[in-house]
């Protein structure tokens, strides 16, 4: 119903001051957005700057839409989307694509998700520079007025900085390096200042809400050049970049957001947590590792790499492929049911592919899912196959009961000569369990495990408790769980 009220306001100016400092809220927290990658690798703060990065056909518009409507799933919040000096074709069609995803309702306009203002390219430069400062207005009526959460997208940066520079020079200003305006820096300062998290007293409790506008703004960098004065102003203001691949996306996998290339400020322990940190650090290192072994790859073969290489390798897919994510707004067109993934799930599967528990499942399951209990469904059989025969490391328990009870004496003896536990006999398993395993597989929801050590277990887990478990680091187990 907030898009509805807004036509019951006047005027609210283009031009203002950025919020004074006492309001600020300062403290660094993550906004989740529910998609993988970013969450886990260039995590998005509340109040921040994301640049993106992405040339044309690589889904920059599906990532733009997909963040729009987790943003109102998660944190019931709204989008404003500026589109300025862009093509009018591709606001027309980023409208037509929201209207047919949902994120627009135009059957019941107040139930719509954003609100969009455009100034395209064919404009003049006045009003081409006034749309952002128009669309920065409306994301500051929804923040301040009824305390949202604001997701502000602005396409492409670079436009509002260019409208500038053309006024500039109908003024008759001297210009400044490569031809930009004198005054880049204010201009870009005073827009960017005014997106921030605030705290402010609710009128009703007196109580503080913490509202935000996070913004996320598409930047051309003409020629490639970083250190271009107008790309280089805006790389001041930016607490995380993220950067779509080509090569992800003719590899089939979105969102192509490639790891290695994208950087958040919220990527520390005392932000996003010691363990979400230490996990990020081995996914990037476990990427950048098997980057570095493709020139190797490549001259010496597959089979003449060292084992250590190898599994480097394998990992490797397995992280890139796992995090791919099917898309609500893709729904319409590729029939696959999207996914929202929460922060604290992504980082206990990403540990779980790390320490090896994905290495039995082929790369193509973890395509295109949302948490690795799905790939494992997918590939069930060869999951089973590594972790539940009775001569492997782990061994399956008994499962069909409302209440365990599996004392670590069931299953293993102590050799008395060594004290060490020995292998289980097969003898010991239940016959239930026996009939299960030369039968049909058991559904992994009621699969209970259990590692090789010994201990004592007393309640049962269903997969994703289990998921959990084996992810938390070993002195935080409740449970004797370890390869």
């Amino acid at each position: 119903m907030l898009l509805s009220t807004f036509s019951r306001y006047t005027r609210r100016p283009l031009h203002k001051h950025a919020p004074p400092f006492r309001i600020l809220n300062t403290t660094a927290s993550i906004l989740e957005t529910g998609i993988k990658v970013i969450d886990l690798v260039t995590p998005y703060r509340i109040g921040g700057k994301i640049g993106l990065f992405g040339g044309a056909g690589v889904g920059k518009t599906v990532v733009i839409m997909e963040l729009i409507t987790n943003i109102a799933k998660l944190h019931k919040g709204i989008s404003v989307f500026a589109g300025v000096g862009e093509r009018s074709r591709e606001g027309f069609d980023l409208y037509k694509e929201m209207r047919e995803s949902g994120v627009i309702d135009t059957v019941f306009p107040p139930d719509s998700k954003v609100s969009l203002v455009y100034g395209q390219m064919n404009e003049t430069p006045a009003a081409r520079m006034r749309v952002a400062l128009g669309a920065i207005a409306v994301a500051e009526f929804f923040r301040d007025e009824f305390f949202q959460n604001v997701l502000f997208f602005i396409d492409n940066i670079f436009r509002y900085v260019q409208a500038g520079a053309e006024i500039s020079a109908l003024l008759g200003r001297i210009p400044s390096a490569v031809g930009y305006q004198p005054t880049l820096a204010t201009e870009m300062g005073s827009l960017q200042e005014r997106i921030a998290s605030v705290s402010r007293l609710s009128l009703e409790s007196q109580m503080p809400i913490i509202s935000s506008i996070t913004s996320i703004q598409a930047i051309y960098v003409p020629a490639d050049d970083l250190t271009d004065p107008a790309p280089a102003t805006n790389f001041a203001h930016l607490d995380a970049t993220t950067v779509l691949s080509r090569n992800l996306a003719q590899k089939g996998i979105y969102p192509a957001i490639d790891p290695l290339a994208s950087s958040s400020l919220c990527l520390k322990p005392e932000v996003c947590g010691p363990f979400h940190y230490s996990i990020t650090q081995k996914i990037i290192g476990v990427l950048q590792s098997a980057r570095n072994i493709q020139d190797l790859l490549s001259i010496i073969g597959f089979e003449e790499l060292s084992e250590e290489q190898k599994i480097t390798i394998y990992r490797s897919r397995k992280i890139q492929n796992f995090l791919s994510q099917p898309f609500f707004v893709a729904e319409v067109f590729n029939n696959i049911p999207g996914k929202l993934v929460n922060l604290s799930e992504t980082v206990i599967d990403a540990q779980l592919i790390l320490n090896g528990y994905a290495d039995a499942i082929e790369d193509i399951s973890l395509s295109y899912v949302g948490r690795l209990g799905e790939a494992i469904q997918k590939d069930y059989k060869n999951f089973y196959e590594k972790f539940f025969i009775v001569d492997k490391e782990l061994f399956l328990t008994k499962w069909l009961k409302e209440k365990a009870q599996i004392v670590d004496e069931t299953f293993y003896r102590n050799d008395p000569q060594t004290k060490a536990p020995r292998n289980f006999l097969v003898e010991d398993l239940d016959q239930k369990v026996l009939n299960e395993l030369d039968g049909s597989l058991p559904p992994l929801s009621r699969i209970w495990w259990l590692a090789e050590r010994p201990g004592l277990v007393t309640n049962h887990l269903s997969v994703e408790d289990l998921l959990e478990e084996l992810a938390l680091p070993p002195e935080s187990r409740t449970l004797p769980l370890s390869l």
